[in-house]
Formats: C-alpha cells, structure tokens, sequence
C-alpha cells in the first residue's frame, strides 16, 4: 500500500519498523547519528548533517512530591523489567531500545532536551492550539 505512493517519510521508528515489513517499504536511514538497531541495522542517516539528531523517547514520570526514596524504588523495579530478555525482546519488535535510568538521569536528559529545542519552537513561533 504505501510502497507505491511514498519515496520518503518520517516518522519515528516505532511506527515504520511494524508497518515496513507488512507493507513491503524499506526503510533507508535514521535521523539519528547511531543505527536503529532494533530495525536490523537501519543506516544512521543524520551521519552527514550536523547538529541533526532526532530520537523518539519514552520517560516515566509521576506527579510532583514523589518522595525521592519511591521514585528510586520504582526506578530500580522498573530497570529489572527492562532488563527482563522477553520484555527487551518485546520493546525491541516495536522498535524500543529501552534505557534505564534514574530520575537524576532523566532530569538531566529532559533539561537538555528542553534547551535543545526551545530555541526552534521560538524560531519557529510554534504554540500549543
């Protein structure tokens, strides 16, 4: 269906990974600087393009005033699941390349994430609607 009316697309990995088998697209590239390895190796396409390093994520949050000492509990349970081989197995037949982490870690990824693209959405005079 979508071989015949499509040259490129994009879209997160997830998404593409199920449907390309399914419907006989090929995926290329990524827009990442690191292969998709759950998509048997998709080329990283952003190799040539600085400063362009797109990636879905996923993060677990709860509501402000978690204790600190439930959150690293939860964080810890939840990094023995990830590392459970049928669950990676799972995550990875979705496209998922799950990383764990604690919630200093994801902190630091989202502030970073945040600085990266404020600057855009300002740019780009992107809002909520």
């Amino acid at each position: 269906m979508f071989a015949d009316l499509m040259s490129l697309a994009y879209s997160t990995i997830s998404l593409w990974i199920t449907t390309a088998s399914a419907c006989g697209v090929e995926l290329s590239s990524t827009a990442s600087f690191s292969r998709a390895m759950t998509a048997g190796g998709v080329r990283a396409g952003a190799s040539g393009l600085q400063g362009f390093d797109i990636r879905e994520w996923w993060g677990v949050f709860g509501p402000a005033g978690v204790p600190a000492e439930l959150a690293q509990r939860f964080s810890r349970d939840l990094a023995q699941v990830i590392g459970n081989s049928d669950v990676r197995a799972r995550l990875a037949s979705l496209g998922a390349e799950p990383v764990a982490g604690d919630p200093a870690r994801l902190a630091e990824f989202l502030t970073r994430e945040i600085g990266r693209w404020r600057g855009i959405i300002s740019a780009g005079r992107i809002a909520v609607e």
